[in-house]
């Protein structure tokens, strides 16, 4: 997005801890150097990686289980529910005279509002929804790369790049959660 100037930026950028600041920073950077409909490209296709980054971490670092009353689902519980639960049973057990049965009962049972549910088309729909997310960020790159516009304004007709433009666009449309969040930013803005 930056050209030439980019080194700077990108010095900056590395020094930032946490991916929060990072994605803010790479906005405000998008911001500035973007046309308006180019930013609102930019920030639909980062709603929507930020959408599928929730069940990629769900998947990736939640703990999985089952249970006899859903023989047909993949459960996820919180990590941090479970290590919870493990620092009251051991305080339950270092306590005088041991644990109260029920109370072991108790901490051996998991919350359910910390814990997902996901069902086979749960689980094909964020399949596909990270396959999208892919397939955006990867050609983001490109619909935005100042450079890749100029290369092809120079060995085809604007008329073409425009075309090829709204090509890798109208891709991006097909997708749900793009579409969702493309038509959220540009509702936003005529209110």
């Amino acid at each position: 997005m930056l050209g030439a100037d980019a080194e700077p930026a990108i010095a900056i950028f590395a020094t930032l801890r946490g991916e929060r600041p990072q994605l803010d920073a790479l906005e405000a950077a998008a911001k500035a150097a973007l046309s308006p409909n180019e930013f609102d490209v930019f920030r639909a296709a980062i709603s929507m990686t930020d959408s599928v980054r929730r069940a990629r971490n769900h998947l990736a670092h939640w703990i999985w289980g089952t249970c006899k009353q859903l023989p047909d689902a993949l459960l996820l519980a919180e990590p941090k529910a479970q290590k919870d639960r493990e620092r009251e049973l051991n305080l339950a057990f270092e306590r005088a005279g041991g644990p109260d049965v029920k109370e072991i009962i108790n901490l051996e049972r998991y919350n359910s509002a910390t814990v997902l549910v996901y069902r086979r088309g749960d689980l094909e729909r964020a399949k596909r929804d990270l396959e999208d997310a892919e397939r955006i960020t990867a050609l983001l790159t490109v619909y935005l790369d100042r450079q890749v516009c100029r290369w092809a304004s120079d060995t085809f007709e604007g008329q073409r790049v425009a075309a090829l433009r709204e090509v890798v666009f109208q891709d991006f449309y097909d997708k749900r959660l793009f579409r969702e969040a493309f038509d959220r930013i540009r509702a936003d803005r005529a209110a």
